[in-house]
């Protein structure tokens, strides 16, 4: 449970305490946490996946999905990487240089279980809200 009520609050600061898709301002006992590809999709549980929202645009949306999931997914990682909302698991990397590495994502190849992000060098594979992989591509 206190897992859930940390990630409300960081989703509430990140997203400026604003509804996502109208823009209301919102009260922290107002927000609805919304998964911005959908659940029923195979979207995961991951921070960068939430989003906030009022409660009647959570109910508009039910299961559609965004045209710019993509983009607002790899912004969001980042961000959560960043702001250390993203574990990095034992790949011998320091934190500094994965946050310098993780900076220059710019798709999102997979969402799922497993979540795969890339950059033109990197890929980074994302389980709950942990990198467990990188891997250096050779061009």
């Amino acid at each position: 449970m206190e897992k859930k009520k940390s990630y409300k609050s960081y989703v509430y600061e990140r997203d400026g305490k604003l509804c996502i898709y109208c823009g209301k301002a919102l009260k922290y006992r107002q927000i609805s946490l919304d998964h911005y590809y959908p659940k029923s999709k195979g979207g995961p549980d991951d921070i960068f996946n939430i989003a906030l929202s009022c409660r009647s645009c959570n109910k508009l949306k039910k299961n559609s999905l965004p045209k710019d999931w993509k983009e607002r997914t790899v912004n969001c990682f980042k961000l959560a990487v960043s702001d250390e909302k993203i574990l990095i698991g034992p790949i011998g990397i320091k934190r500094r240089e994965v946050k310098e590495l993780v900076d220059r994502v710019d798709l999102i190849e997979r969402i799922g279980e497993i979540s795969v992000f890339q950059s033109r060098d990197h890929s980074f594979y994302v389980r709950k809200n942990k990198i467990i992989k990188i891997v250096c591509i050779k061009r």
